[in-house]
């Protein structure tokens, strides 16, 4: 059924907008925000696919993180060192970003520190060989030691991980919550359940082909879509990846006390309201290079037999789930402008939750005269 809005509906989508953002999650929140607090009298409006962020920010598994040592030594097969010193950065100063437009408490952030978890002494000595150069590589960022080896408690692993002090935990839904209460408050709009399908530039607007079948023109388009950026601007390298998560029932005793990373990076795991919370593995399929969600056979027997094998046999899983990220040759961001009135902060390499909001000011500087 068509929707047949009102005249003052239509008349409303008439009046000119100075800036639409595409997305509503971490990035396109923050450039929002940024945005209105600088032009608090100019129109900004988001426009979401989704009732609730279509991307991965709410859908994440809530980790304020920016890298084990293994991960860190695996992107050096395709990044130089001060490339990965400078997404490592963003990172860092992404989660300082928005730990000051949200409390802590609102979003449950957890400074709990982040432990890599190894199968064996080969794995464990691999990382602890780089431990000292990461140590001294990151000094200028975190200003401390980052990591430092520790006993482990976990029984199914090597007795001994690499704790990485700074990184955190938080409650994603919360935080985006929090995020949209401050953007509304400053006099950000709001288009939910509305995508852009396509858009047209012209010498004074963009126009904008959404869903909702009628016209919309703004003076500046910031597209914050991350891995749903292919059929808008297919030319970038942003590649899709789904990642399947999974929650378990509460448990009497969790063995967790902090966010866990095996096989750099690609399995994750924490506690979670009395709840064990796994993720990843996309490593060992090929199908999960999509930007479709749902689950899989072979993604949910892998964590599963882990859970159980690794983690809490006895524990029970309650609910699955999917996130998609963004990809690319890199894992350093895609923050650009088109031409004049059409810019992009992208490719978050799953990190969004630490860098999505410096990606976001960072893009809204862009249009900030």
């Amino acid at each position: 059924m068509n929707t047949v809005f009102s005249y003052w509906e239509m008349n409303r989508f008439d009046e000119p907008i100075d800036f639409t953002i595409i997305g509503s999650g971490f990035t396109g929140l923050s450039a929002a925000i940024h945005l209105k607090m600088t032009y608090p009298r100019k129109r900004v409006v988001i426009m979401e696919r989704g009732v609730l962020p279509y991307g991965a920010s709410t859908k994440n598994a809530g980790f304020a993180c920016f890298g084990s040592i293994s991960e860190l030594e695996d992107d050096r097969t395709h990044m130089s060192d001060q490339e990965i010193l400078d997404t490592v950065r963003m990172r860092y100063d992404g989660l300082l970003t928005l730990r000051s437009l949200v409390n802590d408490g609102h979003m449950q952030y957890n400074s709990c520190g982040g432990v890599e978890v190894y199968d064996s002494k080969v794995q464990f000595d691999e990382a602890y060989a780089q431990m000292a150069f990461w140590n001294d590589a990151l000094h200028d960022i975190t200003g401390g030691l980052t990591f430092k080896v520790i006993e482990n408690s976990l029984p199914h692993f090597y007795p001994k991980a690499i704790k990485n002090r700074y990184e955190g935990a938080l409650h994603p839904a919360h935080a985006i919550h929090s995020l949209w209460a401050l953007a509304q408050k400053l006099g950000v709009e709001f288009l939910c359940a509305t995508e852009l399908k396509s858009f047209e530039e012209h010498t004074d607007f963009v126009n904008l082909n959404s869903s909702l079948h009628i016209p919309i023109k703004t003076k500046q388009l910031l597209l914050c879509t991350n891995a749903f950026t292919e059929n808008l601007l297919p030319d970038l390298d942003i590649k899709p990846a789904r990642n399947q998560v999974l929650i378990t029932k509460p448990l009497a005793i969790n063995p967790l006390d902090s966010c866990y990373h095996f096989n750099k990076g690609y399995v994750y795991f924490r506690a979670i309201h009395d709840r064990i919370l796994l993720g990843g593995a996309r490593h060992i399929s090929t199908q999960e290079n999509t930007a479709a969600y749902g689950n899989t056979d072979e993604i949910q027997q892998y964590l599963t037999t882990f859970l159980a094998q690794h983690i809490a046999p006895e524990a029970e899983i309650e609910h699955w789930w999917s996130g998609i990220i963004a990809t690319g040759a890199a894992k350093k961001p895609l923050i650009s402008k088109r031409s004049d009135k059409i810019s992009f902060g992208l490719r978050l390499s799953g990190m969004g939750v630490a860098i999505g909001t410096l990606v976001g000011k960072r893009l809204a500087e862009l249009h900030i005269e």
